[in-house]
């Protein structure tokens, strides 16, 4: 967590109404209030609501987190539980076709298949020794008889 995050997180806490403060843990306040950033100046426009400030995606997460375990009822916690399940199915989803076995093997089939059309379209290479070579090799020749 950023302190930064943490900074805005306590922003908003403090303009909490006291019955909904209050459902907080002590503790959890009192950590996030000791752990943010001092330094840290909150650019709030007072003409748009708390959903659309331009908070940062931790502090979201932060107060996200916070929302569903302390200040929901039953019914939005179970409303957010679906909501969760659908998108956790859909991460799923998307990683079942992302990382698919078979694909993964058609795809290699097709990189084998263009390296075979490469190495069909190689020209082979005459080997030719060089000059250097060719007189150390007659030197041979002539010691060996």
């Amino acid at each position: 967590m950023s302190k930064d995050s943490l900074a805005e997180v306590y922003f908003v806490l403090c303009n909490l109404n006291k019955d909904e403060y209050s459902k907080i843990p002590v503790n959890i306040i009192n950590t996030i209030k000791e752990n943010r950033n001092l330094d840290y100046r909150l650019n709030i426009n007072e003409d748009v609501s708390i959903l659309e400030q331009p908070f940062l995606e931790e502090t979201r997460a932060i107060l996200f987190a916070l929302f569903k375990k302390y200040l929901a009822t039953p019914e939005q916690k179970e409303k957010i539980d679906i909501i969760e399940c659908k998108e956790n199915q859909k991460i799923e989803l998307h990683k079942m076709q992302k990382y698919n076995t078979d694909n993964v093997f058609k795809s290699k089939e097709k990189d084998v298949q263009t390296n075979k059309d490469i190495t069909n379209t190689v020209d082979i290479v005459e080997y030719k020794e060089n000059i250097f070579k060719k007189i150390i090799n007659k030197i041979k020749e002539i010691l060996h008889r």
